[in-house]
Formats: C-alpha cells, structure tokens, sequence
C-alpha cells in the first residue's frame, strides 16, 4: 500500500522572563513562562495541500498566517465530555482554581488563553486516509536548557547545575498534543502525550493547595477534593479525626507543589488510601501514547473537499510532573500525519 506523509512541524521555543523562589504547580496561577519563538512548518507532499483556511493550501503555510501564543500556562483538558457529548467545533480547556472567584471545587472554568490552538484544513485532488506518523514527538530544545540553566542555578541552591538542566528538559513530560476532528460523521477528540511511560497515569482528581501557604485547601474545617469527579463519590471520602498538630508533606521524599502538601492542625483531614479503598472512583486523563493514537486517529479525506481539524498545544496542568522549575524549559513539538492512500 502507498504511504505519503504530510508533515506538520511545529517548533516551539519557551523561555522564562522573571526566576521563582518555591516549586509549585499550575493551581498557584502563575504565568511567569513565555513565548519567545512559535514557528509553524507546514510540508506536504505535493498530493496533498494544507492551510488555514478553505479556499488557500500550500505545500508550505506562510509564517504569518499562524496563531500567535502570549504565554504557555498550565490548564486541563478535564470536563472534555462537557463540549465532546455536544460536538462542538473547538476545544475546550480548564483554567487553574487559582483562577476562581467562587468556591467550586469541581469545574474551573473555561481558560481563555495559555495553549495553542489552531485550525487547519487538509486537502487533496483524490480520497486518503490521515493518521500520525512515528515521527510525532515533544522534545527539550537541550542547547537552550543548559543556558537557562547556567542563569538560574544560583536562585535554586538546592540542586545542582546538572539537575536544573534535568528539570528543565522535564518541560516535555507535562505538553500535550490533542486534535479535534469536528465531523459530524466522524467526530473525534484525541489527546496525545508523546512521552507518555507505560505505567504512567494522570489524575483529574485530588487535594490542591492553591494558595502555596504550604496547607491543603480546606472548607468548613475538612480539606476538600478539586477536580472532575460525581457528586456522589464525596459519600466514599474518608477523614481522619481533628488533627492536634500539622502533618508532614504528603510525600516526604518530593518538594512542596501544589500537589504535595501538609494537613493543617485544627482540621480533618482526607485518608487518601482509605478513600480510595472506600471506593472513590478517580477521573482519568484519556491519553494516548503515538503508537496507540496511530490505530485510533483515522482522518478521511474526501478528494477535493478541505477536511477541517483543530490541533492544540498545552501544558496539563493536573501532570504531576507540572512544576515551576520545569515550566522555565523550552522545547520542539514535531507533529507529523502519515497518509495511506
């Protein structure tokens, strides 16, 4: 069988404009990450046309007719279902509860900014079938690292040059790709996590603290559970008895995050393991590896009829690999469609 690639190259370059003092994570809110170089090339082989709009495809798209991004910041593709049961035409991402005004612990809110996300059209004269090619990939952009790294390290004592480097080209563990087909006979919504381990699972569920004093959040003197969960699966969280003195980070052997706090003196605390021995049912990220999305993205494309698709680049806020250190790093998205005719 025939195989022609399209080649959909984007190069995506991070660098961060002021340093930070505490590892935190994406519900403190902060957008201290910027975009300094986001470059789209788009190659075809000449079969095939893309573009951005209906009516104009090239082999290569214009520079300039590329979404800009201001700033990359952690949001979360949690809720999806929300706009997914409803077909709709565009993506959707969750903001940090930073963000929130309210007191709602499940649904944040619509984020308005912080990811990339981008319609394209693919065309052809005759009738094929799109899917990834294994050239897809996140990568650290390494160079750039290690010169972020040299400028920082003095405001990170706790770790060496060499680990910075390290965390830094973490940046890539936390990015997502996802497309959106919005067909109505084949619609489709896909998250893609390139560097994603075999055993590696993302949460949409869990204790927060938002405001980085070092507590999880409480209400009513209990802590409470953030994220996407039924109202029903409260019944199954367990407490401990009022706390008579604060408890040790979560997990001792990590740095304080967002994720990883201590329970405050004076409060009842969640029992995590027995909640979940209780029953409580975590939301999880529907990821899928390149090789897993490869069997399921499978684009027609009808021979002189643009087949529209929406392709998002973003920071999952829930991945616990989502600190502020990492966030300081800069790397390449390569996202290649592989065509059997």
């Amino acid at each position: 069988m025939n195989k022609k690639i399209i080649a959909l190259y984007l190069v995506t370059i991070l660098c961060l404009i002021s340093s930070v003092s505490m590892t935190i994570a994406w519900y403190v809110g902060n957008s201290n990450l910027y975009i300094r170089d986001f470059v789209i090339s788009l190659n075809a082989d000449k079969e095939i046309k893309i573009g951005t709009d209906e009516e104009n495809f090239y082999e290569e798209i214009p520079s300039e007719n590329i979404n800009e991004v201001g700033a990359f910041i952690p949001v979360s593709s949690m809720y999806s279902s929300k706009w997914t049961n409803e077909h709709k035409d565009t993506p959707e991402f969750r903001q940090s509860y930073s963000s929130l005004s309210s007191e709602s612990s499940q649904d944040s809110g619509l984020a308005r900014s912080g990811f990339y996300s981008q319609e394209f059209y693919l065309y052809s004269e005759s009738n094929l079938i799109a899917t990834i090619a294994d050239e897809t990939s996140i990568v650290p952009n390494i160079e750039k690292n290690v010169a972020t790294a040299k400028r920082i390290a003095s405001s990170h004592p706790e770790y060496s040059q060499a680990e910075v480097t390290k965390h830094l080209n973490g940046i890539v563990d936390s990015l997502r790709i996802s497309i959106l087909i919005p067909d109505e006979e084949i619609y489709g919504y896909y998250i893609i996590d390139p560097n994603k381990k075999d055993d590696e699972v993302t949460y949409f569920v869990g204790r927060l603290d938002n405001n980085a004093d070092g507590y999880y959040d409480t209400s009513k003197g209990q802590e409470r559970i953030f994220g996407e969960y039924e109202n029903s699966e409260l019944d199954k969280v367990v407490y401990t008895d009022v706390l008579t003195q604060d408890s040790d980070l979560y997990n001792t052997n990590e740095k304080a995050s967002s994720f990883n706090a201590k329970s405050k003196k004076g409060t009842k605390a969640v029992d995590w393991e027995k909640t979940l021995e209780n029953g409580f049912n975590r939301t999880i990220e529907n990821s899928l590896t390149v090789s897993e999305a490869q069997s399921a993205i499978q684009i027609p494309i009808i021979g002189l009829k643009p087949q529209k698709v929406v392709i998002s680049v973003y920071i999952e806020g829930w991945d616990l690999d989502n600190t502020d250190i990492t966030k300081l790093g800069s790397f390449y998205t390569n996202i290649k469609f592989k065509v059997v005719r």
